[in-house]
């Protein structure tokens, strides 16, 4: 009964460790993608900006139109697409470090939980083990108490009953 309480115990800590990191993983996710949203529309709102503020530049030296505001918006096009695929990158990374990062707890935690059931089991072997060496004891003195009797019938029952217990 020990054995059990000490080994439900300890799966109770590992589902609570594991609900809490499945937690943090899920708000992490959550963070990185709103990081990511926000980064994004931070890079649109500055490429609108920025090709505003060239446009208004290029029509005050009078060189806007045709060319000149087609270079504009490829060089802030090329800048505000190259700001969105780093942030992408970054999420992505952020990403895949946090799916590690779960799974590298997961397995170490499925690593732990088989230790324990390995545990259980040896310790509910040796505890049935060191009664039936108990037992086996009591059962021989027992018959060694009938024999002195002269009580065959009773000393063979006693005798059978401590080599049931053998191959347990």
């Amino acid at each position: 009964a020990a054995e059990r309480q000490r080994y439900g115990n300890t799966v109770s800590e590992f589902n609570s460790q594991e609900q809490g990191q499945r937690k943090t993983y899920d708000t992490s996710t959550v963070t990185n993608q709103q990081n990511y949203d926000s980064n994004f529309m931070d890079s649109i709102r500055a490429g609108i900006k920025g090709i505003g503020g060239l446009i208004s530049l290029l029509r005050g030296t009078g060189a806007a139109g045709g060319t000149a505001e087609d270079m504009a918006r490829d060089t802030v096009g090329g800048v505000t697409a190259n700001d969105i695929r780093t942030g992408a990158d970054t999420q992505k990374e952020n990403q895949t470090q946090l799916d590690s990062s779960l799974s590298s707890f997961l397995t170490e935690l499925e690593r732990k939980r088989r230790a324990n059931e390995d545990t259980l089991v040896n310790n509910e072997r040796a505890v049935r083990r060191d009664s039936n060496t108990q037992l086996q004891d009591l059962f021989g003195k027992m018959a060694g108490y009938y024999g002195s009797a002269e009580m065959e019938p009773q000393r063979v029952e006693w005798m059978n009953r401590a080599g049931a217990l053998t191959p347990e």
